[in-house]
């Protein structure tokens, strides 16, 4: 505070410079977008699905599979995004990723 009250700079020279030469950081659609990519087009579809909060039953009777292989698209799709599958769909909502 001595720094700051003295009209200096409390961080210092180098620590302002890193700061300028960062990169910007991703928006949150970004970053999203960026989470998702690696997803198959399938699992980007649940995805959205449940981010709109559509039930794993309907998911499945809308794209003709059961309700086993949509739970095992979201654990897959949980591991992808770092996150438990009970959270896939706060994380789509999060990122704007649903429809």
């Amino acid at each position: 505070l001595a720094e700051l009250d003295a009209g200096r700079e409390a961080a210092g020279p180098r620590v302002s410079l890193s700061r300028l030469e960062a990169p910007p950081r991703p928006q949150s659609q970004d970053r999203g977008q960026a989470l998702v990519a690696g997803l198959t087009p399938r699992q980007r579809q649940i995805a959205q699905l449940l981010g709109a909060g559509v039930q794993a039953r309907t998911i499945a009777e809308q794209l003709g599979t059961s309700r086993s292989n949509v739970y095992a698209a979201r654990k897959r799709i949980a591991i992808h995004l770092g996150v438990d599958p009970d959270e896939v769909a706060t994380t789509v909502r999060t990122y704007g990723l649903h429809p």
